[in-house]
């Protein structure tokens, strides 16, 4: 009797999925993620190079608007006579690019100076709108090359003139007496002078000093009267 072995073979079953390409994939990864990085690092670079432009384009831009100054600025409006002073007209001190400062602009609040051309609030005091140190009242606001001349306004004195107030541009007229009709009777003897002075019988007038003798010759040889100005 002989016998026979048999041997079993199983059979393997295919797989349902096919095998993943593992080495393929890890390099297609790899290749991806460096081009990520190439990108960011552009990005990153082109970043920066932006902000070193702007950061160049500000440097230039406040090199062109000067450094910071110290000036002394108006709280509020100052009018023709205020004396400046720290308490009742306040000025304040600020820091301003030197390219917004005006000419001849103050670094100090001027106390007890007098003002002698409106100032604006918020606007930069300058010396030409303050008086020189020492002269007040009527002397602070006559400018150089000018006199202060009184003219009468009491009709009892042979005055003729309206109301009018320290600031107000006036036209000195005067009236003389001509019997042969050679002349017109009236005439303007100085044309948009500055009121610098009200009292009660006279008007102080600032005038050029080559007019100053006019003026004091109709005031004591005519009748003088002040004409307001108004807008031009």
């Amino acid at each position: 009797m002989v016998l026979v072995r048999s041997r079993v073979v199983r059979s393997r079953r295919p797989s349902t999925l096919p095998p993943i390409p593992w080495r393929p994939l890890v390099r297609r990864l790899r290749r991806t993620a460096a081009a990520w990085w190439i990108v960011a690092a552009a990005a990153a670079g082109l970043a920066g190079e932006r902000a070193l432009d702007a950061g160049r384009a500000a440097a230039e831009a406040r090199a062109g608007w000067g450094e910071s100054v110290v000036v002394a600025v108006a709280v509020h409006d100052l009018e023709l006579g205020d004396v400046v002073a720290s308490g009742d007209v306040d000025v304040i001190v600020e820091p301003r690019p030197r390219a917004t400062v005006p000419a001849g602009a103050l670094a100090d609040v001027p106390v007890g100076r007098v003002i002698v051309a409106p100032v604006l609030a918020g606007e930069v005091l300058v010396d030409r709108r303050v008086a020189p140190d020492g002269l007040t009242g009527t002397a602070a606001l006559v400018p150089a090359g000018h006199r202060a001349v009184a003219v009468p306004i009491d009709a009892g004195l042979g005055a003729v003139s309206p109301e009018v107030g320290v600031g107000d541009r006036v036209d000195v007229l005067a009236t003389f007496d001509v019997t042969d009709g050679s002349e017109p009777p009236t005439g303007t003897v100085v044309a948009g002078v500055t009121v610098v002075a009200v009292a009660d019988t006279s008007v102080s007038v600032s005038v050029p000093v080559d007019d100053a003798p006019r003026v004091a010759f109709a005031a004591a040889r005519g009748t003088v009267a002040l004409a307001i100005v108004g807008a031009d």
